[in-house]
């Protein structure tokens, strides 16, 4: 893909609550997905372990 090219994107809005809402940036008609600020902080985790890395 070009970099001329959409290649998407994901909005992130970070709630009062600590949570965080996900949308896809080209659809800002679409699903909204929202964490718990609990949820996120797992996934985060998650991330920086490496849980979510290709074998």
């Amino acid at each position: 893909m070009s970099a001329d090219e959409d290649e998407g994107s994901v909005e992130v809005a970070l709630l009062p609550d600590g949570g965080v809402a996900l949308r896809d940036g080209s659809n800002p008609e679409g699903q909204v997905h929202v964490y718990t600020a609990a949820e996120w902080d797992a996934f985060v985790k998650g991330v920086h372990a490496g849980e979510f890395d290709r074998p």
